[in-house]
């Protein structure tokens, strides 16, 4: 195991110290960190690897929410059995560039990143992939299971249904997951759009109530009855285009739950938090693009750059620095972050040490 991890330091290099509030951590320990609990906590050395990268992914990008303060939760569900850490991921059926496959309850990190893996290697071979796995678990920031391939000159697409917690439109209840997409493509830096159907993520949420600040009344709906959760919003509501947010997360569902076979909206674990003993079933689509395969040389390259310097261009608005594109924050943030290192808040750290004491192992910041 020692050896993975030094392959992991070698890989994406050194840096750690501690300021303030929040502990500062190098994206390679951090990773070690997941891996060496994961293992403890049945996975192989591989998924762990994956699955510790795709976390550290999100906070690389300055998303918090979704990066190794979710580590703990992960560790309860594998040790409690809501989710698998030893997966039989299977195909069960597939023709040419489009398969599905039986992710066998795994961790969503794992199941997640397999989808994104394998259709890149489709589109290696065939020019476009298609991959949805079927029977999983949540799987955090959908742009980290989009950011390898784009490194690497792709076009990808991942997204996934989750548990009931947002409105249709038109509806009050809790009707349609909060459910993720990353769309991304390679240019002067990861142009990427990460999103998902309600007015703002659950973990979003919660971080602000943590943090003592006023979660808007206007993003949730009324409960229709007493002791019932609210509903969150779909995207777009408070200006009016809440068809849009709603639609969006009705499409993925198609693509995802729907287009997998198995686990349509009630069928997935009904959102009361993350159960410890059982599984989300939900489904992931990653769908990956060669763009040599259509547009000779670095054509695609030039016109992206085109498209971002186009872009840039436009004048900004009274008061805007900038005109940012998507992704352009997130990527200045992993540049500063593979420099300076990761900052993580002590609370993470306190429920990390928890969650490892109760697996019995000592993390060694």
């Amino acid at each position: 195991m020692r050896r993975w991890l030094k392959w992991v330091r070698r890989l994406i290099g050194d840096n750690d110290s501690e300021i303030g509030s929040a502990r500062i951590v190098a994206e390679h320990r951090l990773t070690e960190i997941g891996v060496e609990l994961l293992r403890a906590a049945g996975c192989s050395i591989e998924d762990a690897l994956t699955a510790a990268r795709m976390l550290v992914w999100a906070d690389l990008r300055g998303v918090s929410t979704h990066g190794i303060r979710l580590l703990p939760m992960n560790l309860r569900r594998l040790v409690g059995g809501g989710a698998n850490p030893e997966p039989d991921i299977r195909k069960v059926a597939g023709i040419g560039s489009f398969e599905r496959w039986d992710g066998d309850f795994g961790l969503g990190l794992v199941l997640g990143s397999f989808a994104s893996t394998r259709a890149r290697e489709l589109a290696t071979e065939h020019g476009v992939g298609v991959v949805t796995v079927l029977r999983s678990n949540h799987y955090g920031a959908a742009a980290s299971y989009v950011m390898d391939p784009v490194l690497d000159g792709f076009v990808a697409i991942s997204m996934s249904n989750s548990s009931l917690s947002v409105a249709t439109e038109g509806g009050v209840g809790r009707s349609l997951g909060n459910n993720p997409i990353a769309i991304g493509a390679p240019g002067r830096f990861p142009l990427v759009l990460d999103m998902s159907a309600g007015i703002s993520s659950g973990a979003r949420v919660m971080a602000m109530r943590r943090a003592g600040i006023t979660v808007p009344d206007e993003w949730f709906h009324a409960p229709s009855s007493p002791g019932e959760r609210p509903a969150m919003r779909p995207f777009g509501s408070l200006e009016g285009a809440g068809a849009k947010g709603a639609g969006i997360g009705i499409m993925i569902e198609v693509l995802t739950g729907v287009l997998s076979g198995v686990g349509i909206l009630s069928d997935l674990m009904l959102g009361a938090g993350f159960s410890t003993d059982t599984p989300d079933n939900c489904a992931h689509t990653s769908i990956v693009l060669d763009t040599s395969r259509l547009l000779p040389g670095g054509t695609f390259t030039e016109r992206m750059e085109r498209l971002v310097r186009e872009l840039k261009d436009a004048p900004p608005a009274p008061g805007v620095e900038e005109v940012r594109l998507p992704g352009e924050r997130a990527w200045r943030e992993v540049r500063r972050r593979r420099r300076d290192g990761i900052p993580v808040e002590q609370e993470t750290v306190v429920a990390i040490a928890s969650a490892a004491e109760d697996i019995g192992v000592t993390v060694d910041w």
